[in-house]
């Protein structure tokens, strides 16, 4: 919240905004498809997040592939996608309707990342 206002915005000192812009612009072979204003978007996101060498194997064994309860939570992260795609993506993170978002320990670093889905919402329900 700035001061004097009701304006919102979320702080990005370590430059994940940018990095998220960069893998998407890497990974996609051409112009992103914009969802247009007012049209409602789904978005999955998977955190797979590498356990601490520090762990035992045993607490490792134990811990693999299972739900993360950690900082920073899958929600907030979410919200970095939605503010770092907003106006790539859709016009403004508002149309974003989080559908899926969790987070899972691996132990493999080849399998530690993000991955992040937006598509139409198609009168979809649940």
């Amino acid at each position: 919240m700035t001061r004097g206002g009701t304006h919102t915005y979320t702080p990005d000192k370590a430059g994940y905004a940018d990095t998220i812009r960069f893998s998407l612009a890497m990974c996609t072979r051409g112009p992103v498809a914009m969802a247009p204003k007012g049209t409602a978007v789904y978005m999955d996101l998977m955190e797979s997040r590498l356990m601490p060498k520090s762990w035992s194997k045993v607490k490792r064994a134990a811990l693999e592939g299972e739900l993360m309860a950690r900082t920073p939570d899958p929600v907030n992260i979410a919200m970095m996608f939605c503010d770092a795609l907003s106006g790539i993506a859709y016009y403004d993170d508002c149309q974003v309707h989080l559908r899926w978002v969790e987070a899972r320990w691996v132990s493999d670093p080849e399998e530690e990342g993000v991955v992040c889905e937006v598509m139409k919402a198609e009168g979809e329900t649940r």
